[in-house]
């Protein structure tokens, strides 16, 4: 029944967003900054803003890594996967967006726990070996190709945010 809830609802905020102008959506110049469990306004947990379906996304799908197939939205600056067709599960950000501090793709562990304080280190699954996470940015992990190269200086390949399924 909950399933069936979720899904209504989703259905409900597509039909909002493509039938919603632009206009109303307010400027679509945002501030893409990493946050807090966020990425600007879209945040892990919480229902896709409805700017974001006014922005055009491109609907893709794929796979998690134990095989739970899910949907997501694709901007130019953000892609985003989704659980019951409208909570925001996880936000892979573009390369070029960093938190407040400056950190994201590019930066080296050093430079993690300079602007960021205490780090956790821990493996994770492939197409990435290693993650990263500051207690100052919950949802946010910064992943390496490994931890021992993380250790000795790689930088950081990819910023994902993400909660697991039963966790919102």
């Amino acid at each position: 029944m909950r399933r069936l809830k979720m899904v209504m609802l989703g259905i409900v905020g597509l039909v909002i967003g493509i039938c919603t102008p632009v206009w109303v959506l307010g400027s679509l110049e945002r501030d893409w900054s990493i946050g807090p469990s966020s990425v600007g306004d879209v945040v892990v947990g919480r229902p896709v803003p409805l700017f974001v379906l006014g922005m055009g996304p491109e609907l893709f799908s794929s796979y998690y890594g134990d095989q739970i197939p899910y949907l997501g939205l694709r901007l130019e600056q953000v892609s985003i996967s989704l659980e019951y067709f409208i909570i925001v599960r996880g936000i892979i950000p573009e390369p070029e967006l960093r938190t407040a501090e400056g950190t994201g793709v590019g930066s080296t562990l050093s430079e993690l726990e300079q602007a960021h304080g205490s780090l956790e280190l821990f493996d994770i699954p492939e197409p990435f070996r290693c993650a990263v996470t500051a207690p100052t940015l919950p949802d946010v992990y910064f992943e390496f190709t490994d931890c021992d190269a993380a250790r000795a200086g790689e930088v950081v390949v990819r910023v994902n945010l993400w909660r697991r399924i039963g966790d919102f």
